[in-house]
């Protein structure tokens, strides 16, 4: 990028290598979804369980009236319900005045 956005300057570059605690690989998917080789070279596709149109409309539409209202236990319902995976910080609980993981309202 450096060359990219400099050409013809000469910036020096260090191949440092991996640093303490660095991952060598990671997983971005959830157990409920399943990865797939994609069209493209070195790439996969992840194939995630989706709901019923008309519950992804009313989720979203919930969820937008809750952040609209700046409901934070509300939005964390709705969305745990649209990623059933996801799981609120301590930090993002303490905000909405709870503290386990599943935020009911």
């Amino acid at each position: 990028m450096a060359r990219e956005l400099a050409p013809g300057l000469a910036i020096p570059m260090d191949f440092t290598g991996p640093r303490a605690g660095d991952k060598e690989n990671e997983q971005f998917w959830s157990d409920t979804e399943i990865p797939r080789p994609a069209k493209t070279t070195s790439m996969i596709s992840i194939e995630s369980p989706m709901p019923a149109k008309g519950k992804l409309r009313s989720e979203l539409a919930h969820l937008h009236a809750a952040l609209g209202a700046r409901d934070v236990a509300a939005a964390l319902n709705h969305l745990q319900t649209l990623v059933p995976d996801y799981t609120p910080s301590p930090a993002l609980l303490s905000l909405a005045g709870q503290n386990t993981p599943r935020v009911n309202a």
